[in-house]
């Protein structure tokens, strides 16, 4: 509907400018097709900023280039044709300046719309006034995003009606021969440009690979995300321990505007409990004393949490992240029965593991959770889920796929390259699109993606050949 708005400004624009020019009989042509020709510039060029240009400028530099622009329009479309009416020699400038006139009011009819090729559905988010004062402007919770949601449905349901797409922060490299870990922020904006909703981080202290320190990754592309969810998939809260973590994460809530979501785990990696000098057999009840300890840091004006291992009485930890109570936090499990009830008793939401797991395995884990939610006073049709880890690369060549599975995924997560070649996405673009949809249909609300290879090359792949064959 916009577009045929904007076909239709252009020439009123155009033969009022050459009303002015005192030769309305002789409409100049260019300003009758010139807004066609701005429709087709404009999509040439976003193609090419979608492959090339990484970067924003942001709404305000924009808005002044608009207004600039809107000016000099207004000035050349309404004064030149006074200017030079008795001058016959010089009337082709003013057709020009008419047809950028049009042009002009074409464009601007669809901005004023707030309509524009690269327009996705927006998603609200909570902020807070502290924000300001730590280096982020207050915002309203219904002003529009700049980038908003595009690979989603919107907001998911617990029925599976919806599922989005996140994707994890690339602090590994999986094989000496690829390039190093790229800029971050340039992922960051790659993975926010191609419509991907959310950016997590996943942790460890040490590994069978180099890792990024999690925490810190996050904190260091907050100002990237623009309005994309923030995660932590998962977490070590006991390594770490709930001081230092709800430390640094109410930081990261805080300077986001409240867009973190905290998931956390006991770790799967016994190494990381050598390097932090604790004792891997106590890990499950130090486990759920932290989420204890991070919820009662995160309400300083509630009851202190007082543990065998952790007390928070005498501490109080400021400022306060920016959500009322702290960041929600979802507990991370495998599908075991006990993991699930400790999801349902101790949980704002439940974080499944891709390489764990399958569509049909994430149903039965899904339905067994449900059941035990409303006797822990949580409603099963609100209760969030997500799926981390799936680590994906866009690979026809099948002898090429299972080389990727057998030397680079397979040895670093300790599982044998078969198993991870069933369950996560390193194949083909039609095979990932597939598998994707089947987790969808399981109930999955979002999966966070982690590329295997040079990082950017294959978030592009994956918006070029997958996600147009998803139906999310």
């Amino acid at each position: 509907m916009w577009t045929a708005i904007a076909l239709v400004a252009g020439p009123v624009m155009g033969w009022s400018g050459a009303a002015i020019s005192s030769e309305p009989e002789r409409p100049p042509l260019l300003a009758v097709v010139a807004p066609s020709a701005m429709l087709v510039a404009e999509a040439l060029f976003l193609a090419i900023d979608r492959k090339v240009w990484r970067y924003d400028l942001g709404a305000e530099t924009y808005r002044l280039i608009d207004l600039g622009v809107m000016l000099a329009l207004l000035v050349g479309g309404l004064v030149l044709p006074w200017i030079f009416e008795k001058n016959r020699h010089r009337r082709r400038i003013v057709y020009l300046v008419v047809v950028l006139a049009g042009v002009g009011g074409a464009d601007r009819v669809r901005r004023a719309a707030g309509v524009d090729l690269r327009d996705r559905v927006a998603v609200s988010i909570p902020w807070h006034p502290a924000s300001s004062r730590w280096g982020y402007p207050r915002r309203s919770s219904s002003e529009t995003p700049r980038h908003a949601r595009r690979l989603g449905r919107g907001r998911p349901s617990a029925r599976g009606g919806g599922m989005d797409l996140g994707v994890h922060l690339p602090v590994l490299t999986f094989n000496e021969s690829e390039p190093e870990i790229p800029s971050l922020i340039a992922y960051v904006e790659a993975a926010r440009r191609l419509g991907f909703t959310a950016v997590s981080v996943n942790d460890h202290l040490q590994h069978r690979r180099p890792w990024l320190d999690a925490p810190t990754a996050l904190a260091s592309v907050v100002s990237a995300t623009g309005d994309m969810t923030l995660a932590t998939t998962i977490a070590l809260a006991v390594v770490r321990g709930p001081i230092p973590l709800a430390k640094s994460l109410g930081a990261i809530d805080l300077l986001s505007g409240g867009r973190l979501v905290v998931g956390v785990g006991p770790g799967s990696h016994a190494p990381d409990y050598e390097a932090a000098g604790l004792a891997w057999d106590e890990r499950w009840p130090r486990f759920e004393e932290s989420i204890g300890a991070l919820r009662a840091l995160w309400r300083p004006d509630g009851e202190p949490f007082e543990g065998t291992f952790y007390s928070t009485r005498g501490i109080r930890l400021e400022p306060a992240p920016a959500q009322d109570g702290g960041p929600p936090i979802w507990v991370g499990s495998w599908g075991s029965d006990a993991g699930l009830r400790r999801v349902a008793r101790l949980g704002d939401g439940w974080i499944a593991s891709a390489y764990n797991t399958t569509p049909e395995g994430f149903v039965a884990s899904w339905d067994r959770l449900r059941r035990q939610l409303p006797t822990n006073g949580k409603d099963p049709e609100t209760f969030p889920n997500a799926l981390a880890t799936m680590m994906f690369r866009v690979e026809d060549d099948p002898s090429r796929a299972r080389r990727v599975l057998e030397e680079w995924v397979a040895p670093t997560l300790g599982r044998p390259a078969e198993e991870l070649g069933e369950r996560l996405l390193v194949t083909s673009a039609e095979a990932c699109a597939d598998r994707l949809s089947r987790f969808a249909e399981a109930g999955v609300q979002r999966i966070f993606l982690w590329p295997v290879g040079d990082p950017i090359e294959q978030l592009e792949l994956f918006g070029e050949r997958v996600a147009p064959l998803l139906d999310l």
